[in-house]
């Protein structure tokens, strides 16, 4: 099913890669097509990705040894406050999630992709591996969104532009919204992500 927005006003295709990228907006891109005849369309938004982010919780930890490129547990210094399902920085700019805690060691989604040293402070940060962009179309009719990576592939997600208030369309979601799943695997694709409409 497609989602309504107004024609001409800001509305937001996303993704959600269930942290699976942190920190890497700048490799999302979107392209929006008439269904009418294939056409592309010029998006009047920013069009421009970015990752949603909360606010950071203020834990930290201290590593007790170092950690290997490749590995998926660090070991954590007593008096650690990281916490499962937060992630964090490893002072390098690299992002990793925490899938587990248990005593000093944390297990990651990801294996580390660079040495982390004995007595490096890790940060929590907001990362949320959600991403989004403005878009913004000034004609009435039925639109395909497609938002591509290229480790996750691409997703479609329909969109018609209506004329409608609103509130109108939001009474319209809530009584027919579905989710829109068009995952189109791309060669090489290594991840997954899903669509927030």
């Amino acid at each position: 099913m497609a989602r309504d927005v107004k024609v001409n006003t800001s509305f937001y295709p996303g993704v959600d890669t269930e942290f699976d990228k942190l920190g890497d907006a700048s490799s999302f891109s979107m392209i929006i097509k008439s269904m009418a005849d294939g056409s592309d369309v010029t998006n009047l938004g920013a069009g421009s990705f970015e990752e949603l982010t909360y606010t950071a919780s203020g834990n930290s930890a201290t590593t007790n040894g170092d950690a290997l490129t490749g590995e998926k547990t660090i070991t954590l210094a007593s008096g650690s406050t990281l916490i499962k399902g937060e992630a964090f920085d490893d002072g390098a700019g690299n992002l990793y999630y925490i899938t587990a805690v248990n005593g000093d060691v944390i297990s990651l989604k990801q294996a580390l992709v660079a040495d982390i040293a004995d007595s490096t402070t890790l940060n929590a940060v907001g990362n949320t591996g959600l991403y989004k962009a403005e878009a913004k179309i000034e004609d009435l009719g039925e639109y395909m969104v497609t938002i591509s990576h290229p480790e996750f592939g691409h997703i479609a997600l329909k969109y018609i532009t209506v004329e409608n208030t609103l509130d109108d369309i939001k009474a319209n979601q809530d009584a027919n919204f579905e989710e829109l799943s068009t995952k189109l695997e791309s060669l090489g694709a290594t991840g997954t992500m899903t669509a927030i409409l």
